[in-house]
This record gives C-alpha cells, sequence and structure tokens, in this order.
C-alpha cells in the first residue's frame, strides 16, 4: 500500500475519534498514524478497480478483470479463480505492494463475541468506535489485513475409488431396468418429493433435477446395494456422485 502524505487540512475527528482523511473513492480512510482502514465490503463496478493513489484494487472474483491465478501461501499450490467463487463470488482487496489478497466482504464488527482478525486492531471493530472495518494497513509498506479467503478446492477420487463407485453404479442401473423406472416419467409413490403425492404407476411430471441429486462419494464408498435405499440407487444409477470438494481457508493469498 501505498500511503500519499497525510493532508492536515482536510483531516476530521468525530466519526472514529481520531484525526483522518477520507478517501472517498475506495471507502478508505487514513489516519495521521500511518494506519489505513477500507470502511466498505462491497463495491460498484466502477469502484472495483486499481486506485493508483493507494496502489491497490478490489475485485469480485467473477469479474473477467481479477487475476486468474493465485497461490496458496500454506500449500504454494496454484489457486485458479473459479475455485473462490464461493457463494457467489467474494470480494477482495489486492495490495500491489506486497502482492497479497485478502477477502473483504467479511461482516466483522457486527457483533460484540468475535475477536480481532488477522491483526486488526480493536479499536477499529468493536461496538462503539466508528463504522465497521473490513480491510486494514497497519502503516505503507506493511500487508494488508482482511477477512479470511475462501477456497473451494476439488479433491480427485482415486483409481481404486472410481472403480468402486463404477462397479456399484452398473449394478444400480441394472436394478433400474428391472424395476422398470422410467427417468421423468413414471415414479411410484414411495420415491415421491417430500411432501408431496405421487399415484402409483401413474405418468407425472417429475422434477428429477431436484429428486436426484448426484450423491456426494462418501454416501457411495464402502456400500453395497444392500447398503443403498430404492432412492439412492435411482441417484446413483442416472446421476452418478458429484466432484469431492472440501472448503479451506487462508488470512490471505499471492499473487
Amino acid at each position: 500500500m501505498k500511503l500519499p502524505e497525510f493532508a492536515h487540512t482536510k483531516k476530521h475527528w468525530d466519526t472514529w475519534k481520531a484525526f483522518h482523511v477520507d478517501h472517498r473513492a475506495c471507502h478508505a480512510v487514513q489516519f495521521d498514524t500511518g494506519e489505513l482502514v477500507i470502511a466498505q465490503g462491497d463495491f460498484t463496478p466502477d469502484q472495483r478497480r486499481l486506485h493508483k493513489d493507494l496502489n491497490i484494487a478490489f475485485v469480485l472474483t467473477t469479474d473477467k478483470e481479477c487475476k486468474t491465478t493465485f497461490i496458496d501461501p500454506v500449500t504454494k499450490e496454484a489457486i485458479p479463480k473459479g475455485w473462490l467463487d464461493v457463494a457467489g463470488g467474494q470480494t477482495l482487496m489486492l495490495d500491489m505492494d506486497t502482492c497479497r489478497a485478502v477477502r473483504l466482504d467479511v461482516p466483522w464488527g457486527e457483533a460484540d463475541t468475535w475477536k480481532a482478525p488477522h491483526g486488526v486492531p480493536a479499536r477499529f471493530y468493536q461496538s462503539g468506535h466508528g463504522p465497521t472495518v473490513y480491510g486494514y494497513f497497519a502503516g505503507p509498506g506493511r500487508p494488508p489485513c482482511g477477512g479470511p479467503v475462501s477456497i473451494d478446492r476439488t479433491l480427485p477420487l482415486t483409481k481404486e475409488e472410481r472403480e468402486e463407485i463404477t462397479g456399484l453404479r452398473a449394478a444400480c442401473r441394472a436394478w433400474v431396468e428391472l424395476k422398470e423406472i422410467t427417468p421423468g416419467k413414471i415414479l411410484p409413490q414411495r420415491y415421491g418429493v417430500p411432501g408431496r403425492t405421487w399415484q402409483e404407476g401413474r405418468n407425472v411430471e417429475v422434477m428429477w433435477e431436484m429428486l436426484l441429486r448426484s450423491l456426494r462419494a462418501d454416501e457411495v464408498l464402502g456400500a453395497d446395494m444392500a447398503g443403498l435405499d430404492d432412492l439412492k440407487r435411482l441417484r446413483l444409477a442416472n446421476n452418478g456422485v458429484e466432484t469431492r470438494k472440501e472448503v479451506v481457508q487462508r488470512d490471505y493469498l499471492t499473487f
């Protein structure tokens, strides 16, 4: 972060109970201590850009302008930006000096029980001490502090696990053929959506996408046909298993 010279002629006191200058274009507040805070977690498209006066940028992970790859500081692996599109995307602050990215759209300060995250001084988020703070710099050249970045990482199946699932799915497909169940047309009552009643043997319009969602791998691995109820057999036969994933959090990512 590049910090402009503190403009004493434009300083204020009341909002933060400390001398500060507002950088309204990026919702940043500069203090006479050399600290800088970001007082907003979400930004409009015209605000999501590089702010040259501070040498920081704001970006939504779904923006085409977002960097395509980040680095996990723990595992050192490359993180595609698609792995960051958790719950519709995350708002990141990119510090061009330290090449670190932190998350901003985290609602700090909304509960007195929250602890200071990642080095943010308590005075910036405790109740009664000014607006909520989403990002923080202790001074020029210091790394940014912000909310943890969520990574939706794909965990590939092993060769043995794929073979196990393939064999069990083939058995489920044979069972479906034996029972003469026609996807999307005939759905016996016992396979009905909870809260709805289906007439036995009658052709009905069924939302199979909703009813027959893919199974998780851990619902299938280690099981056999006897261990799967009829609905799970239908789901496995028609949709297979979904990609196994885990969501991990990092204090920051590098780029």
